[in-house]
């Protein structure tokens, strides 16, 4: 190989590696920060039910939209809770605590999160000047 086409090699090699870098870049979108419109709905809890000595499994009625949904505990958290975490957040059938969900009003992240919070919810008729 010749001097003159090893330096046209090395010169395209790096040639090529440059605009790759630049596409990747200018397609990749840029993230930061996003803001959404947040909504709290009542998830409550409808079943407790014993896996073994130690697990349970919980489900919830979450009331969103006008339609009724069952989501588990398994779905949410991705592991069946033992009696500390059911004493601890009070996972008992009845009680009612927040399902947040996030539709993205600007920026460029998840355009959709839903995810259930072991918080008690509070109606807005609730609130305090509402």
């Amino acid at each position: 190989m010749t001097p003159l086409l090893r330096s046209i090699l090395i010169v395209l090699f790096f040639s090529f590696a440059f605009i790759g870098k630049a596409n990747a870049q200018r397609e990749k979108p840029k993230g930061g920060s996003c803001s959404y419109k947040t909504e709290i709905f009542p998830a409550t809890v409808i079943m407790v039910a014993n896996i073994d000595s130690i697990r349970v499994f919980i489900l919830f009625s979450v009331e969103k939209y006008g339609t009724i949904d069952t989501i588990s505990y398994y779905s949410e958290f991705h592991i069946h809770p033992g009696k500390e975490v059911i004493d601890k957040y009070d996972l008992r059938v009845g009680n009612v605590f927040n399902y947040e969900v996030k539709s993205i009003i600007s920026g460029h992240c998840s355009p959709h999160i839903e995810r259930l919070m072991l918080t008690k919810y509070v109606s807005p008729a609730e609130v305090p000047g509402n």
